[in-house]
């Protein structure tokens, strides 16, 4: 086997190098480990008869936001009728939890 070495090409037999060959590996998932970026969103997917609870009421959610990172949140409709899937509804004030409803609304 010929490894590529800042001295030039040196052969070395198969099986008996003690040198750590690098490869295209290190560049990718899991070694390469992206520390500087944000989750970025993955999927979109539809709510079903999910609600959001904010301070007793039922608000029904529109979406559920999947990151790349697996996490999830709900969305709900915002002002003016507007759905931003960047807006999580944990994060409206009085926010207490998911739940699923039968039918509609509780």
């Amino acid at each position: 086997m010929v490894l590529n070495t800042t001295n030039g090409p040196m052969e070395v037999p198969k099986g008996t190098s003690e040198r750590v060959i690098n490869t295209s590996g290190l560049l990718e998932p899991p070694a390469m480990q992206y520390l500087d970026e944000e989750p970025e969103i993955a999927f979109v997917l539809p709510a079903g008869d999910w609600c959001a609870m904010v301070d007793g009421d039922a608000m029904p959610l529109v979406a559920w936001a999947v990151l790349d990172t697996g996490e999830m949140y709900g969305v709900t409709i915002g002002e003016a009728g507007s759905i931003d899937v960047n807006e999580k509804a944990s994060d409206l004030d009085g926010f207490a939890g998911y739940t699923k409803t039968e039918g509609g609304l509780a």
